[in-house]
């Protein structure tokens, strides 16, 4: 384990898969926030919420499936990066512990890496709709794939850059994109005569679609759940992270999932439409520039996130090779994948093929944790053949819980909130495990 170290506002973030010393550990309460509340106001949310308004739900039900799930997985996220705080490592470095010291190398750090290209490029591609729709208005018709390659490219950036250039980035596109969305919003609101939504609720004719919308927004923000400690290991309070942490997640999904339900809720027509029918109701320049800005900024912030933890990740894999290589590396990935329109068709079929283990992996976690009482050697962590090396650098009990409760993601019925039964029974199988 090296000793480098940085300046946390220096240009480049050098730590890698080093832990955080203590003294750059500065972060509190409003930069958990506006990191939260950052990632959640994205175009993805958005389109989401638009895409289950579309299915048949209303938008107070879109707002309750998108928070609940949200918020849910906030308390998981925020429960698992604690150790982040203590100790300053990375979240993968944190699953070395639950799974051994290969395990956690070459089984959850390639899954996040393939995780973060995905959602980079989803990201990437609902943002190209908008872009595209906005040119459109202006006369200029291009096609999506190289309005979302260009766009992908100047992405990279401030991800490369590291944490101290990613929090500043977020503190000032902070109040612009909050700026072009109430902005958009009282457009709407007045042109529609502020015709509001019925506070609807039909649980049992909803049920399933309810259900399968939970369970969507859920198992996605577990993708996360081996990250967590890479976005908490510079606060220096752990009260100060959750306060600010479960303030930014509820504003940020709050306004994210409203506005897009209650876009297509006054637009009609279909979800890839979605934007040009905003822009076609309001037929404003004004507002074309506010959907443009907060498209870009959107984008911006949610795509620095998903390159962070996955250079991280790959990093984890690759330690040889420094953080900002890996992540160029992996934007290479996601770059090419944004390429490809197809990847926001079929969301919630892609989102469940994407995170089956994640929910295990959560769960086997936070028990092991838990039933560490959250001490952790970190010196060990480094060493290959120290005490998390377990069996040849496996630790099996968790691998078989995570492998046998990944196979029953599929056996569930569709009715059931699967992902949140698979967190709470692996738990309680690594708990028990640990007590054998």
């Amino acid at each position: 384990m090296s000793k480098e170290r940085m300046d946390p506002f220096s240009a480049r973030e050098s730590y890698g898969t080093n832990p955080v010393a203590k003294q750059d550990q500065q972060a509190g309460a409003k930069d958990s926030l506006l990191i939260m509340v950052n990632y959640l106001i994205n175009p993805g949310t958005i389109l989401t919420s638009a895409m289950a308004v579309a299915d048949g739900l209303s938008v107070y039900e879109v707002i309750l499936v998108q928070g609940s799930g949200v918020m849910l997985s906030m308390v998981l996220f925020l429960l698992l990066g604690r150790i982040g705080v203590d100790y300053g490592i990375t979240g993968q470095m944190a699953c070395r512990v639950s799974l051994g010291y290969r395990g956690g190398r070459y089984l959850t750090s390639p899954l996040r890496v393939i995780c973060s290209i995905y959602w980079f490029a989803f990201q990437t591609v609902a943002g190209g709709l908008a872009i595209q729709a906005v040119l459109d208005w202006f006369g200029f018709s291009v096609d999506l794939i190289p309005v979302s390659l260009l766009f992908a490219c100047l992405q990279v950036l401030v991800a490369v850059l590291g944490y101290s250039w990613l929090r500043n980035v977020f503190a000032w596109a902070f109040p612009i994109k909050i700026f072009c969305i109430v902005y958009l919003l009282c457009s709407l609101m007045q042109t529609s005569g502020w015709r509001l939504p019925e506070p609807e609720f039909q649980f049992d004719a909803h049920w399933l679609l309810l259900i399968s919308w939970f369970n969507g927004v859920f198992v996605s923000m577990l993708t996360m759940m081996t990250d967590a400690a890479d976005f908490t290991r510079y606060q220096y309070s752990l009260k100060r992270l959750w306060s600010g942490a479960l303030a930014g997640s509820a504003l940020g999904v709050g306004v994210g999932a409203f506005t897009g339900a209650y876009a297509i809720y006054i637009t009609g027509g279909s979800v890839n439409e979605l934007f040009q029918n905003i822009l076609s109701m309001l037929a404003s320049p004004i507002a074309a520039a506010a959907l443009l800005l907060l498209i870009v900024f959107d984008n911006w912030t949610i795509n620095i996130i998903n390159l962070y933890s996955g250079g991280l990740s790959f990093n984890h894999v690759m330690e040889q090779w420094s953080r900002a290589r890996c992540t160029l590396l992996i934007s290479l990935a996601a770059i090419l994948l944004s390429c490809f329109p197809a990847v926001v068709n079929n969301y919630l079929d892609n989102v469940t093929r994407l995170a089956w283990l994640f929910p295990a992996i959560t769960g086997v976690m936070l028990a092991d944790l838990v039933s560490r009482c959250w001490q952790v050697d970190v010196e060990e962590l480094y060493e290959p053949n120290g005490v998390y090396s377990y069996n040849k650098g496996f630790r099996a009990r968790a691998l078989i819980i995570i492998f046998v409760s990944g196979i029953s993601y599929s056996l569930m019925p569709a009715d059931w909130p699967t992902p949140l039964i698979m967190v709470f029974g692996s738990f309680l199988l690594m708990i028990l495990s640990n007590h054998i």
